[in-house]
Formats: structure tokens, sequence, C-alpha cells
């Protein structure tokens, strides 16, 4: 099993190595990126199965990594590791998530032995782990009577970033022509 590790910060690219060496005794290799670009180009040029991908990086942001991974790759099975569980990340998440796809969710602050046991969950038994704070989230977004529907989300965003009615209207109509075009590809 090969496993590339994207993660800016060096102690953390150093402590997932650790444990990721642990958790997998089968390990062949850990291939390392400190940016979201680099470890695009790393991905592209390896045989990888296997990502750790942290959300906020330079150059290219790890929902952005996913994406263009999971648009070439869709069987590649990817654990987000990060320091938030806000909704707008979880909700980047699973709008890119292959139907088939395998993938985690761990927070860094969780306990070593919990991000362990999602590594191996994740990469050996092919299982969705999702953290538990992250989980709440979720379902909170998934409850159709109480929360915001994806483009009421948007609006609301757009709302908050000051952003005027035409402006609104013309990220809609982008974001439409976008998803055209990535599901065209992905047939």
């Amino acid at each position: 099993m090969q496993i590339l590790i994207a993660e800016d910060d060096k102690l953390h690219r150093a402590f997932l190595h650790k444990i990721t060496s642990e958790a997998l005794p089968r390990l062949d290799r850990i291939t390392q990126a400190d940016d979201g670009r680099t470890a695009l180009e790393l991905f592209q040029a390896g045989n990888y199965e296997s990502v750790i991908l942290d959300l906020q990086m330079p150059k290219m942001t790890g929902v952005e990594l996913a994406r263009a991974i999971w648009s070439s790759k869709p069987r590649t099975r990817i654990l987000f590791w990060s320091n938030y569980s806000d909704e707008a990340y979880i909700r980047g998440i699973a709008r890119i998530v292959p139907d088939d796809g395998v993938y985690g969710y761990i927070l860094k602050s969780a306990p070593e032995a919990r991000i362990k046991l999602a590594i191996q969950g994740v990469f050996e038994g092919e299982q969705c782990v999702i953290d538990r704070e992250v989980r709440g989230m979720q379902e909170r977004t998934r409850d159709r009577a109480s929360a915001l529907s994806e483009l009421e989300y948007e609006a609301l965003v757009d709302l908050c970033l000051g952003l005027t009615d035409k402006a609104m209207a013309r990220g809609l109509i982008n974001a439409d022509v976008l998803r055209k075009e990535e599901e065209e590809m992905q047939r």
C-alpha cells in the first residue's frame, strides 16, 4: 500500500507519518507534500489508492485536491484531517464525494488512538469513518425540517459576503455550468 500525505505543517506531517506507519504495518511507502498543488502532482505521477488530506493548505485546498483526485480516480480512499468541524467544510466535502467513495473525516484534536483507527478503517477496512463531532454536524445539515437547503446555504454565505443580487446570480450560473461539466467528465 502506498499513501500520500498532504499537510502544510511540518510537525503535523511528521506526526501523520509516524502514526500511519504504526497503524498500517503492511505499508510500502509514504509520500509527503506540503501544499495542495504538489500533492496533486505527486498523486498524478504515482500510484496511490489512499490519501490523507489537510483541508487548509496553500496553493490548493483539501477540498479542491480531493475533487481533482476523485475526478480522475474515484475509488481513491481519502481521510480528511482538519481542525474544523464547520458546516462549510462538511458541505463542501459532501458535494464532491463519489457515489461509492470511501472517505473519513477526523479532527486533529482527536486522540492518537482514534486517528489510528480512522486510518485503518478508511484504508484497510474501506469504511467511511467520521469523527463524532463532525457526524453531529452532518446530521443537523440533513434534517430537512430545520436545516438549510444547499441553495439556501449558498445564498446565506453570499449575503454574508456582501455580494449583490447580480453577483449571486452569476455565481449560481457559473456553479451550474461547472456542475454540468463535471457530470459530463464523469460519464
